[in-house]
């Protein structure tokens, strides 16, 4: 029987500097996907539903609380990456959307883990500025509900994160040429911990600390 429910939602930047690791984000992703799905089988008293935002100057999300089964996979064909960064718009749009499915989906309890993967910097948001994406981030993660978590390609990927909010816990640097071992099992490992914690009652304000 479900008892409460986790939404897992990934913020991947798809610009046209994310071209030097476009497998590595495709089938890091795709195998995310089918982690989260073995994670289902092992807390059976969660309803794990999986979000999705691709980015670049424009943003698309495809999926939003969507149901394991219906959740959408990565391939060349959708993940195309070209253009600039607009990474507060992405972040901007993918929270007010979530909030507008809070009770849609479920009445179970709920919480939400937002993960940002990029390489690169904000350069071209439209909609949202830094002070608003900063104000969204700290009024979300004060209801004790919302986990939210930054990965960047730059040296100063913590530092550009606490600039938006983001706990510096929660913040890391990887290499591209690493990215399998730094993103990908980091999440799935760090994904397996979160959903331990909530099965036994605790703190989920940190979400690397494994």
């Amino acid at each position: 029987m479900k008892t409460q429910c986790t939404i897992y939602h990934l913020i991947v930047d798809r610009s046209g500097s994310m071209n030097d690791c476009l497998d590595a984000t495709i089938n890091g992703y795709n195998e995310q996907l089918q982690k989260i799905r073995e994670l289902q089988m092992e807390f059976p008293e969660q309803n794990i539903r999986m979000g999705l935002t691709i980015f670049n100057d424009q943003i698309y999300i495809p999926a939003v609380a969507a149901d394991l089964s219906k959740a959408t996979n990565l391939s060349r064909e959708n993940y195309v990456p070209n253009g600039s960064t607009s990474l507060f718009d992405a972040i901007g749009s993918t929270t007010l959307k979530l909030e507008e499915t809070i009770g849609k989906n479920t009445n179970l309890p709920t919480t939400f883990v937002i993960v940002v993967l990029t390489d690169g910097y904000e350069n071209s948001s439209q909609m949202f500025n830094l002070h608003q994406i900063r104000s969204h981030i700290l009024r979300l993660e004060a209801t004790g509900n919302w986990t939210f978590s930054f990965i960047g390609a730059t040296l100063d990927a913590a530092e550009v994160a606490q600039q938006m909010a983001f706990k510096v816990q929660n913040s890391y640097s990887f290499h591209k040429n690493a990215m399998k071992s730094e993103v990908w099992d980091r999440l799935s490992g760090s994904m397996r911990n979160y959903m331990d914690k909530k099965r036994t009652g605790k703190n989920l304000s940190n979400f690397f600390d494994e």
